[in-house]
């Protein structure tokens, strides 16, 4: 994930509970850490699930967040994650940017 990406899944980490009140958003990260004996533990979230996941109040309805920054695009994985989400009555968002992201928000819900 680069720099920018990572700047800006914090900066709609901060900013989606403040535009949606009671909002929980968390990070869904994927990694490897190593035990004490140096063996390699692998932290996964399940391929294709977006980066920003939560539950969107007042609505109470599943929000997942796919941030993408420049040229970035979705998996194929990615794209199936979003029609299991939105087939379920989920929302899944692509954000590209705070503003663009916060718009799909409101379009789709309407303020909260």
């Amino acid at each position: 994930m680069s720099t920018q990406t990572n700047a800006l899944t914090a900066d709609l980490l901060c900013e989606i509970p403040k535009r949606f009140r009671g909002t929980r958003v968390w990070r869904c990260t994927s990694g490897m850490l190593y035990d004490r004996s140096g063996r390699p533990v692998r932290i996964v979230r399940i391929n294709g699930l977006p980066v920003i996941q939560g539950v969107l109040a007042p609505y109470g309805r599943f929000l997942g967040v796919e941030v993408k920054a420049g040229s970035d695009k979705q998996s194929p994985v990615q794209k199936q994650a979003e029609l299991v989400i939105r087939t379920a009555g989920g929302i899944y968002i692509v954000a590209k940017s705070i503003d663009q992201c916060i718009a799909d928000l409101l379009q789709l819900c309407g303020p909260a």
